[in-house]
């Protein structure tokens, strides 16, 4: 059974291709009858489908188009199974799971909007959303605020810090945030530094990022980014007479 994520509540078309029975080879001639396509939303009974899938214009991907509340669940089964007694395709299942809303399988859709309070932000094509840039100083204990436009209930949180993406080690790795909140949607919190850490870094520009690692499959997505600079004070000097 195929596993994939569909938004939730949309209407976006389901691609799939039927086999015949021995699996061999691609049907490009299925005409389906009601009964054959069924979707089953979070376990419960299944139905039948409100529009019936139709052929691509390649002539052998199907498509199905959802109605308004076929993905409205968590998890929706779509099965695929031949009604006649002597089955023309092989039975085809897919699970989908959503995401982009509260209450979807996955609040989030992936690529979240995210900000740092008090700095700007700019969007990155299918990544987090860069924060802005930060101080750190040598031997400072700070707290980072950060939010996210996201429902992280459910997720464990993890800060990583490097001065080059192309590095091969970071400078702070699997960092466990424990300290944030998720409401209405929100999730904001701080990235805490003991001095000691603070200690431990050479001065330099580092990508920092937040993933995100979902509790239940594992999955880890990057959610939140930003630039923190780390800077070593300077003594102001003294004339000399």
């Amino acid at each position: 059974m195929e596993t994939r994520r569909v938004k939730y509540g949309s209407n976006d078309k389901i691609r799939f291709a039927l086999y015949t029975p021995d699996g061999k080879n691609i049907r490009t001639d299925v005409v389906f009858a009601a009964g054959d396509v069924t979707i089953s939303k979070d376990g419960a009974a299944a139905a039948n489908v409100a529009a019936l899938p139709v052929y691509a214009a390649n002539g052998f991907d199907i498509e199905w188009m959802p109605a308004a509340g076929e993905l409205d669940a968590k998890e929706i089964t779509l099965r695929i199974k031949d009604q006649d007694a002597a089955e023309t395709w092989l039975e085809c299942v897919k699970l989908l799971q959503t995401e982009g809303d509260a209450n979807a399988m996955f609040t989030y859709d992936g690529q979240p909007s995210v900000n740092i309070l008090g700095a700007a932000g700019s969007v990155q094509p299918g990544y987090a959303e860069e924060a802005g840039t930060f101080d750190l100083y040598p031997g400072d204990d700070i707290s980072i605020p950060f939010t996210i436009n996201g429902d992280m209930t459910g997720h464990s949180l993890y800060f990583y810090m490097k001065e080059s993406s192309n590095d091969l080690i970071f400078a702070v790795e699997d960092k466990a945030l424990s300290n944030w909140t998720a409401t209405d949607g929100i999730t904001s919190g701080t990235i805490d530094f003991a001095s000691a850490e603070t200690d431990s870094l050479i001065p330099a520009i580092y990508n920092c990022e937040i993933k995100s690692k979902h509790n239940t499959n594992l999955k880890v997505a990057t959610v939140w980014s930003a630039k923190a600079r780390l800077k070593k004070p300077v003594a102001k000097k003294t004339d000399v007479p």
